[in-house]
């Protein structure tokens, strides 16, 4: 029967990325029990070696001629539907954040999270970092429209991975500063759990752009055929959105 759709084969990257990703958070539990960090590098290895081949394999799927309107629409929509997962899940960190800290303003008559604890404060670190975010937004916008003007603009691509990992450098350096820990309380938990899994989705989407980045380089991508870098691209403006927010009341409002 004939249809616009693409029929997958038999793939076992699926199977094996839940096994990756099982690992890695296995041995992050091992690694905050007995400090043994080696085993985490070794499970994210394994992980970034299977998005290699996973990336591998759409790359090639894309330049075989089966991505005509239907299944590039329909990768739009299922893309979509993977950022509004990401907004809920951002969603329940700050009610949790909000809840916490109105209830301890109320019963407590308190004007912070947690009392006794020295917050960061956002004019340093925080500050820098959000610069380094906004930046990273202007360049790989330009990049995107580089390439929608038949233009190379792996050179602004890359200059954002590179930010990408500056940022996350600073973000080591202020959790090395810091005079709280995660079980300090409420504060401690959802600082380290917001900021945290946001710097999780920051190296996600820098090895996303990184990927794109070889690709364009190999001219597999060009003003016609870019799904993956409007993807990547979207899901970078996501993650300066959520630092936004992270900034103004994980840092500001509480300090």
């Amino acid at each position: 029967v004939f249809h616009n759709f693409h029929v997958l084969g038999f793939s076992s990257l699926s199977f094996k990325m839940l096994l990756g990703l099982l690992g890695v958070f296995t041995t992050i539990v091992f690694c905050l029990k007995f400090g043994t960090w080696f085993l985490v590098f070794i499970a994210g290895l394994f992980v970034f070696l299977i998005i290699m081949l996973w990336v591998a394999d759409l790359s090639a799927e894309g330049s075989s001629g089966f991505r005509n309107f239907f299944v590039v629409s329909g990768l739009k929509f299922g893309f979509m539907l993977f950022i509004l997962s990401e907004v809920m899940f951002f969603a329940g960190i700050f009610w949790t954040f909000f809840d916490a800290s109105l209830v301890s303003l109320q019963d407590c008559d308190s004007s912070i999270l947690v009392s006794g604890i020295n917050c960061t404060s956002p004019f340093s670190i925080p500050l820098l970092n959000t610069i380094i975010l906004l930046s990273s937004g202007v360049t790989v916008t330009y990049a995107h429209y580089s390439l929608l003007s038949s233009r190379q603009g792996g050179s602004m691509l890359i200059f954002t991975v590179v930010l990408a990992f500056y940022f996350l450098f600073l973000q080591v350096w202020e959790y090395s500063e810091q005079s709280s820990s995660m079980p300090d309380g409420v504060y401690g938990g959802l600082f380290y759990l917001s900021t945290g899994f946001h710097g999780s989705h920051v190296f996600l989407g820098s090895v996303l752009l990184f990927f794109n980045w070889i690709l364009l380089i190999l001219g597999w991508l060009d003003f016609s055929r870019h799904s993956g870098v409007e993807f990547s691209i979207i899901y970078w403006h996501f993650v300066d959105v959520v630092w936004l927010f992270l900034f103004i009341f994980v840092y500001c409002w509480v300090y």
